[in-house]
């Protein structure tokens, strides 16, 4: 990022300020620095799932591969208990999960409604259902921030882990959004391509750039991960998926290393269990973004508060096993809960570091 872009997108952030919100950050920093079990700050950062089901395939994806067992929608009930709970301390809202916001027709509400608790709004979409009646919403609305997941130049390249999906339905909507943006005189949504690099698209790198610049939205890439069954989180390290499916060029996998022949894939502890919620359509709350199965939920926000069950017995057992001193045994092995996180093979701690 450049200079004067860094300033401009850290004075856009003053306005989503508040002295709550940055006491809140502070003790977060203090909590998960230390690596304390029970936490006194809530999360910074808030991941609400508007709906958990989807239009398209994605071969890495649990809802492509239609995992989920029980799909809905989010209510406007459910919603506005979340972001009331939460909104003093959190800043940003990411309003997607495992699904297709657009399929969620109360997401410019929802939108709405997390911008009057000035909170800032991300939602990324295929963008292959868009209506004109959606984009104007979305306008209305001031969504900060679209994500648009574009994987090639072509439907060649596009559809073949975009399956189902219409690459040249995905440019119309982008450029249908720029045009209502310019007649709106709205600079919202800022719209951004994100490319995931797999092994057969990452030559089409230099293009997508060329795209983007021409169509007149940003662009980042991300590197491609494993999803799916054993893999949501990553319960093991498939060598033969990932030497499918993803880059062997280290350039695109320095955060998630699937080649490495170490117990885990990523050095450094979990951020997700001091700084992030994750909460479903119905209202459940999971340790992390990767965890989708109702079985392994710490709490339901529509039966308990918030609070109560960011410091209940299942967070405490899995920040445990990220403490600082080896020596110190997590709560599993002393009779509290055992949680999916003890499983988990995306980040180093106590019960897989065996280097």
């Amino acid at each position: 990022m450049q200079e004067d872009s860094l300033m401009k997108w850290l004075i856009e952030r003053l306005k989503y300020l508040t002295v709550r919100r940055f006491l809140n950050r502070a003790v977060s920093e203090f909590d998960s620095a230390l690596r304390r079990t029970r936490v006194a700050s809530y999360p910074v950062f808030l991941i609400v799932e508007p709906c958990n089901f989807c239009n398209l395939k994605c071969p890495l994806c649990p809802t492509g591969q239609r995992l989920p067992a029980e799909r809905g929608k989010m209510t406007m009930e459910t919603f506005i208990s979340i972001i009331d709970q939460l909104s003093p301390y959190c800043w940003h809202l990411n309003l997607f999960y495992l699904g297709e916001p657009l399929l969620c027709e109360n997401l410019p509400v929802m939108i709405d409604y997390a911008r009057w608790r000035k909170m800032e709004v991300s939602v990324s979409s295929n963008l292959n259902l868009l209506s004109e009646e959606m984009a104007d919403r979305l306008i209305d609305a001031n969504l900060d921030h679209l994500i648009v997941s574009l994987d090639g130049t072509s439907q060649e390249i596009y559809e073949k882990y975009r399956i189902g999906g219409n690459f040249n339905k995905v440019i119309d909507n982008i450029i249908l959004l720029n045009q209502k943006k310019k007649q709106k005189v709205s600079p919202y949504p800022r719209i951004e391509i994100q490319f995931v690099v797999f092994k057969h698209n990452e030559q089409e790198v230099p293009l997508i750039k060329e795209l983007a610049a021409k169509l007149g939205v940003g662009f980042y890439l991300r590197e491609g991960t494993l999803g799916g069954k054993e893999q949501s989180p990553p319960l093991t390290k498939d060598y033969s998926l990932a030497e499918q499916w993803l880059s062997p060029n280290k350039e695109y996998h320095k955060g998630y290393d699937y080649f490495e022949r170490k117990p885990y894939i990523q050095e450094g502890y979990c951020g997700y269990l001091w700084k992030i919620a994750t909460i479903n359509w119905d209202g459940s709350v999971f340790p992390c973004c990767w965890v989708f199965e109702g079985k392994y939920k710490y709490g339901n926000i529509m039966e308990q508060s918030f609070k109560t069950i960011w410091n209940n017995e299942l967070m405490q057992s899995s920040r445990s096993l990220f403490k600082k001193n080896k020596r110190s045994r997590p709560d599993a092995e002393t009779g509290g809960p055992k949680t999916i996180c003890y499983q988990c093979k995306m980040f180093k701690h106590i019960c897989n570091d065996q280097c």
